[in-house]
């Protein structure tokens, strides 16, 4: 059944600016702010309403308006900058964003009439956060990229890392995950060199949330720990919650709801203690999602109607919808329709009072189902009818906003190709001018014929020397090259992984050639990036057979380790195929260590292969393995068994061989 959950993902992607005056405690501060003359005063102000930015917004407000007023007073343009770039954070918080952005924008105006560097950054750095909260990116990067010129200007460490920071954020936003990851690595390493541990934990929390989306969790994991040591040392409550939140999702996504559960639990109190009502309610979310998946539903309800009382008491309007649809939805599995209507239908209207799209399209489907439990198929009919259709007008309106985009890039370049062209054609012309003899002419048509023509027959030099590599280790393409003959070689402590597709046979008669063909290409592609990702060799496909090598041309001290870990990672991927792919594929993995030797067959049709016992014994590993499982032998059991865990299996008699002992690699257990 379709009825839909919404789980709210607590990641601590932070899009920040900080304006960062003072690292004193609040007390500190008010203390202070008694004792000093007016001018020290409008900035302790300063420093009071960023203090507070966090902990109670509307504190911050009211401490930047104070600033601003007397800074006003004692015609201070910078510190009226630093003022009213405070109270615009202290609005963006509150998520008041229109002014939020009046005052970035005055701030802004100041700063540039000041000529002041840091102020002016920290303007556009709020300005690129309004953008990147109304979904405008373009313009959000591009106040972000002008806010790390400011910073670099000035050579301020810790604002170019927010912004880098920030930049990253705008890339995850974008779906475009590997730009995004380099931004967060960038401004990780400026916080390492600097020492600012919050903004680490921030950063590695950051590249744990990228790596979770690519489905790497262990790596997730790790990140996430590290975040978390770092916001424990140093006493940050607010980032040690968002990280627990962050390794709870993980433990959700292993199916491990006992974990998950339990770091909820330490979010939630550590967001109670400091008042942190949104997160609060977010988290409660998320405990009432765990009931709900492992089907605790009075559990479930009493979390939902929590998280949803917090939400009307902030006013948090997404959220309302939200815990609408959840709890309808609860109310649906316990049977009891008419409330789940209520609610439903609530968080329909609600959804289109505020237009919110997402809202809209998960209460009309929650809503025909609701219909249709009850019998009532004509309204369920309906309502589904209105969510397709608008699921259909949301898609066009996505497809027309990137065709608007494509058309504006497409135009941007065209006018930029214009000027670069006239710009050429003056050259050429002012190159005629100038050029007198017709005999220099033809010199120079003769020299660029002789380039071109060098520089095509480099360059299909260049595409022959790289199919060869394709087919040939570089080794032996060197020997075929030089001397037209190689010599077979012998390679020692290797390790070889063998792999079929259960079922093959039968799945394939039912599909088309080409169909067929088109999947075993891009699953044995991926085959190839992971193996190449662990420094492994894939040597041939036979059919579904995938045979690949570690330590043969590349020699390091974890070959066997490596292969280990590319063969759970393609277990990861295929999974993770299945889950929405509409042909399910399944393999058998099996995995020893040893000797072997490789050389080129054939004099017409080249050809590399290998040979040898350690091969022959791969290959029984995998016809002895399960469906999704690795199967490793003895030899590569004792090499690896420190790095991963194992199930034993009860000797087994392979041809040729008699008893054999063998290992699964236990896949259920977090391989760290």
């Amino acid at each position: 059944m379709g009825k839909k959950i919404i789980l709210f993902l607590v990641w601590i992607v932070i899009v920040n600016t900080s304006i960062v005056f003072a690292n004193e405690d609040i007390d500190v501060l008010l203390e202070r702010l008694n004792t000093v003359s007016d001018m020290e005063k409008v900035q302790t102000l300063n420093e009071l309403a960023e203090a507070y930015l966090d902990q109670a917004p509307k504190r911050s407000i009211e401490y930047g308006n104070q600033a601003l007023a007397l800074s006003d007073e004692l015609k201070l343009k910078k510190e009226k900058a630093d003022a009213l770039n405070c109270i615009g954070m202290g609005y963006y918080s509150t998520s008041d964003i229109d002014n939020a952005s009046d005052f970035f924008t005055q701030g802004l105006a100041v700063s540039k009439d000041t000529q002041y560097e840091k102020g002016i950054a920290i303007s556009k750095n709020g300005l690129g956060l309004i953008n990147h909260t109304q979904g405008n990116f373009m313009n959000a990067s591009k106040y972000f990229s002008q806010a790390f010129d400011s910073y670099k200007k000035i050579q301020d460490q810790k604002g170019m890392a927010h912004t880098l920071n920030n930049m990253g954020a705008i890339k995850d936003a974008q779906g475009k995950a590997e730009e995004a990851l380099d931004y967060y690595l960038q401004a990780l390493e400026i916080n390492t060199k600097i020492e600012n541990k919050e903004e680490i934990g921030i950063c590695l929390n950051n590249i744990g949330s990228i790596n979770q989306q690519q489905g790497y969790y262990n790596k997730a994991f790790n990140y996430y720990l590290q975040g978390l040591k770092m916001f424990e040392e140093i006493n940050n409550q607010k980032g040690t919650a968002g990280t627990l939140n962050n390794i709870g999702q993980i433990y959700i996504l292993k199916k491990d709801h006992e974990n998950a559960l339990t770091y909820f639990s330490k979010a939630l109190e550590i967001y109670t203690d400091i008042d942190n009502k949104e997160e609060v309610s977010n988290t409660l979310n998320s405990i009432g999602y765990i009931y709900d998946v492992t089907e605790n539903y009075p559990f479930a309800l009493r979390f939902y109607e929590k998280a949803l009382n917090i939400r009307k008491e902030i006013n948090d309007q997404k959220g309302i919808i939200n815990s609408y649809n959840n709890l309808g939805t609860i109310y649906y599995y316990l049977e009891k329709p008419e409330k789940a209507l209520e609610y439903h239908k609530k968080a329909y209207e609600k959804s289109m009072e505020i237009k919110y799209s997402e809202g809209v399209l998960f209460s009309l489907e929650n809503i025909a189902f609701d219909y249709k439990i009850v019998g009532d198929y004509k309204s369920a009919f309906l309502y589904y009818e209105k969510y397709i259709e608008i699921q259909d007008e949301l898609k066009d309106q996505s497809i027309r906003k990137n065709i608007i985009e494509m058309e504006t890039k497409y135009e941007t370049e065209k006018k930029q190709m214009k000027i670069e062209l006239l710009a050429k054609e003056n050259k050429i012309n002012t190159f005629k001018y100038r050029l007198q003899l017709i005999l220099s002419i033809v010199s120079v048509l003769i020299l660029l014929i002789v380039i071109v023509l060098g520089y095509i027959i480099w360059k299909e030099k260049k595409k022959s020397e790289k199919l060869l590599l394709n087919i040939l280790p570089s080794k032996v393409a060197d020997d075929l090259k030089k001397t037209g003959k190689t010599e077979p070689e012998n390679f020692e402590d290797v390790t070889v992984y063998f792999s079929d597709i259960v079922g093959f046979t039968k799945i394939s008669s039912s599909l088309e050639p080409k169909v067929l063909i088109e999947e075993l290409s891009d699953i044995f592609t991926n085959f190839d990036n992971i193996m190449e990702k662990y420094s492994c060799e894939r040597i041939k496909t036979i059919g579904d057979a995938y045979l690949a090598i570690s330590g043969m041309h590349e020699k390091n001290d974890h070959d066997a380790q490596n292969m280990v870990q590319a063969s759970l990672e393609i277990l990861n991927y295929l999974q993770k195929r299945n889950e929405t792919a509409q042909i399910k594929w399944e393999i058998r993995i099996g995995i020893h260590s040893g000797n072997i030797v490789g050389g080129v067959v054939g004099i017409k049709k080249y050809i590399y292969d290998v040979f040898g016992d350690t091969i022959n014994t791969a290959s029984r590993m995998e016809s002895n393995s399960d469906v999704m499982k690795i199967n490793v032998s003895e030899t590569t059991y004792s090499i690896t068994k420190n790095d991963f865990s194992f199930i034993k299996r009860e000797p087994m008699e392979v041809k040729g061989k008699g008893l054999v002992n063998m290992y699964f690699v236990d896949t259920n257990t977090e391989q760290a």
